[in-house]
């Protein structure tokens, strides 16, 4: 909050008048509502990645690079999680500031998890291995690092499912959105003291829900919720398919794991063909549940993201409960 009084003053103090709210797009739902939090009363920020598609091989639609060419800020995860896109904002003109929320310092950032990693209970292993060079400098004209595509098989770009990177992002797009339009400071900043209290809201929920099933083993489709897992405590113990430099199917592995374990739930996401899960878990005793981590049947809106983590967290104990 500090971070954010002093930035008023600086911005403030240095204030140059612009006449329209500023045009923004967002790669992602998540990353949208968050901006939108941010943007409350002024406007909607448009959005990208339509849901339902593959982000890693997303390909933009003729009418998202009118977006791009149009918008003066544009938000997105990074190229981890979307490195098409990644290409398109390299490419925009140079007034376009990119915030990459990867790169924001002080950002949690996961490793993909190993067959072996899924034994370590603690995720303290899995933090971001020291030596991946993705920048930490400030994410305001934020310049593509020539090495993004060596860290994209290793680091788990889910990361919006930490709802302390999702903090912290607010406070950046609040400070980003101030610098380019300082007329509207006081707004952006005090939607993202409100949009930071909401979430603490929901992590009080979530945490209350969660934290009777934090021994409650569940094996997933794909590794996309680790983040998630490591804020509330709660761990998968497999995956069938493994990500970024690990990637394989692991299907009578996991299969043996659920034979051998008392397990009771395969999560899957909705997007994926349930018959290939169904496959693994038939003639064991887990039962099959839905988790979608980008809230593709959720209402779009400012307040996406706090049901996105009460979602998953009601999803997670509807299944894990006793």
């Amino acid at each position: 909050m500090l971070r954010l009084i002093f930035t008023l003053f600086l911005i403030l103090g240095a204030q140059t008048a612009f006449a329209e709210v500023p045009r923004v797009v967002a790669d992602i739902r998540p990353v949208q509502a968050l901006v939108a939090r941010v943007m409350a009363g002024l406007t909607i920020p448009s959005l990208l990645v339509q849901p339902g598609y593959d982000l890693k091989s997303y390909q933009l639609r003729a009418s998202d690079y009118g977006k791009l060419d149009r918008a003066d800020l544009v938000f997105w995860v990074g190229h981890a999680l979307t490195p098409g896109l990644s290409t398109q904002i390299s490419r925009r003109k140079d007034d376009l500031i990119s915030v990459s929320l990867l790169k924001v310092r002080h950002t949690r950032l996961l490793r993909y998890r190993s067959s072996e990693m899924f034994r370590d209970s603690s995720h303290v292993e899995h933090l971001l291995v020291p030596g991946v060079n993705i920048s930490t400098d400030s994410a305001h004209h934020d310049h593509l690092m020539h090495d993004d595509s060596d860290a994209e098989d290793v680091i788990d770009p889910h990361a919006w499912l930490d709802p302390s990177n999702a903090k912290l992002w607010v406070d950046e797009i609040a400070i980003a959105l101030s610098r380019f339009d300082p007329e509207n400071a006081e707004v952006y900043l005090a939607n993202a003291w409100h949009a930071k209290t909401e979430i603490d809201y929901e992590i009080t929920k979530a945490r209350r829900i969660l934290r009777p099933l934090s021994r409650t083993p569940f094996v997933v489709y794909r590794d996309r919720y680790h983040y998630f897992e490591a804020f509330f405590d709660i761990r998968a113990v497999d995956a069938i398919y493994l990500q970024g430099q690990f990637r394989t199917n692991r299907s009578a592995e996991v299969r043996n794991v659920l034979t051998r374990s008392d397990i009771s739930c395969a999560f899957i996401d909705p997007k994926f063909d349930i018959s290939q899960l169904q496959d693994v878990v038939r003639g064991t005793n887990a039962q099959l549940a839905f988790l979608d981590p980008l809230g593709v049947y959720l209402p779009s809106g400012p307040s996406f993201y706090p049901l996105l983590l009460r979602s998953l967290a009601e999803d997670f104990a509807h299944c894990l409960k006793p």
